[in-house]
């Protein structure tokens, strides 16, 4: 097994909570940020009232789960898992002014292992990124994803419990 290159200390202090309504404008604006959309699938603008609708959906779907990452108390991104019998795909944003700084690995790893624990059924954690999303395929890497397979513009990744 390939040693991960995530920052102990860093995740250290990194801690996650279930996103509450007063998160709701934080994440559209996240969601929003140029960047973000660049490496998004759908990359079109986001209304209020769409965001509202998708959240208050996420919220209160048991196959879904919207956890936002807390650094020092300060809110520095969210992630959120679409859930199925076995298996779950992540979708991660790392906030702006909070990017280049190491936390994208440390995320994913706390959230998956944070997934893991909260619900054990979950056995595998999927990701699609697009192919020129660079930093993003790394940080994947770094948190001990594999690539499965590339296809168009899309790279797959996985990330097994340790608990199979």
């Amino acid at each position: 097994m390939r040693k991960s290159s995530i920052d102990t200390k860093l995740l250290e202090k990194i801690s996650l909570r279930p996103a509450k309504e007063s998160d709701l404008e934080t994440l559209l604006k996240w969601r929003n940020d140029p960047i973000t959309r660049r490496y998004s699938f759908n990359e079109q603008k986001i209304s209020l009232n769409e965001h509202k609708k998708w959240f208050n959906e996420i919220l209160s779907s048991d196959k879904k789960l919207l956890l936002v990452v807390l650094k020092d108390k300060k809110k520095v991104g969210q992630v959120r898992f679409d859930m199925n019998d076995t298996e779950a795909e992540i979708n991660v944003t790392i906030a702006p002014g909070w990017r280049g700084k190491g936390l994208g690995s440390c995320t994913i790893h706390k959230s998956c292992e944070y997934l893991f624990k909260e619900k054990s059924k979950i056995k595998k954690v999927n990701a699609k990124i697009k192919r020129e999303n660079i930093t993003s395929i790394k940080a994947f890497s770094n948190a001990r994803f594999r690539g499965v397979r590339s296809h168009l513009n899309i790279v797959e990744m996985s990330y097994k419990s340790r608990q199979l």
